[in-house]
């Protein structure tokens, strides 16, 4: 995590399995970039992020997806 003036860029991974269940099994591996800005009480985050899905039977492929996190919280 880096910190300058009132932004916080920072990195995370994450991973995770499908549990039971009779369709798609598969493990996934997730990276996100984000940056968060405070304005006032606001504090405003936008990412950038990638996800793999490992499948580990033929009910589908492999898959690669990427995506775009917007988010933002109000302190009283």
């Amino acid at each position: 995590m880096l910190k300058f003036d009132s932004n916080v860029l920072s990195l995370s991974a994450s991973g995770g399995a499908s549990l039971k269940g009779n369709g798609w099994k598969y493990t996934y591996y997730d990276g996100l970039v984000r940056l968060d800005r405070k304005v006032g009480s606001w504090k405003i985050g936008l990412g950038l992020g990638a996800r793999y899905y490992d499948s580990r039977n033929d009910f589908s492929g492999n898959k690669l997806r990427f995506y775009v996190m917007f988010g933002a919280s109000f302190t009283f």
